[in-house]
């Protein structure tokens, strides 16, 4: 799916389920079969408090291995995304940062889990509300396009907008350009 058609189609929707299933089908196209949109703090405007897994296509086996380790609290992907605007990789995280041996582990473990060539992507909305995507490909052998990060984080912020436009009752924008 191209951007722009998400971003169309994005503005249709009338629910979040609807959104995410839009959403994980133009993160397919990247080579991201498997998506997951946490909230990391508490969004005060929705009324919602910090969740994993607020919507997700992770296989469940691995989301409750996850919940069960405490893997949220010494997951690097988890903590970079409160700390920096910029989408990572998971391999950037493996080669770049000084990892525990439990956060080590988590990483084998997704992979065993059947999470490949994973991502995260911060997203900032407002009154301070932080989400993350996390999104990565069932495949270990089909690698997604160099350029898939930067259309993710362009997909992801998108979803995230319209996420809050669904959860406020905010009608989409419609410009009367005649």
């Amino acid at each position: 799916m191209r951007i722009d058609d998400f971003v169309v189609a994005s503005r249709r929707v009338e629910t979040v389920d609807e959104l995410f299933a839009l959403f994980h089908r133009a993160m397919e196209d990247l080579g991201f079969d498997r998506v997951l949109v946490t909230l990391l703090n508490r969004h005060d405007a929705l009324s919602e408090d910090a969740q994993y897994g607020l919507f997700y296509s992770y296989p469940a086996a691995w989301a409750e291995r996850y919940l069960e380790a405490g893997y949220g609290d010494i997951d690097p992907v988890r903590t970079l995304m409160t700390q920096q605007q910029l989408p990572i990789t998971w391999r950037q995280i493996l080669l770049e940062s000084t990892l525990s041996e439990d956060q080590l582990t988590l990483f084998r473990e997704s992979a065993e889990g059947g999470l490949h060539h994973g991502i995260g992507i911060p997203l900032r909305g407002p009154g301070g509300a932080i989400a993350g995507l996390g999104a990565a490909s069932s495949s270990r052998d089909e690698v997604p396009d160099p350029d898939a990060l930067e259309r993710a984080h362009l997909l992801a912020n998108q979803f995230y907008v319209c996420f809050w436009r669904l959860k406020q009752k905010v009608p989409g924008l419609h410009l009367d350009l005649t």
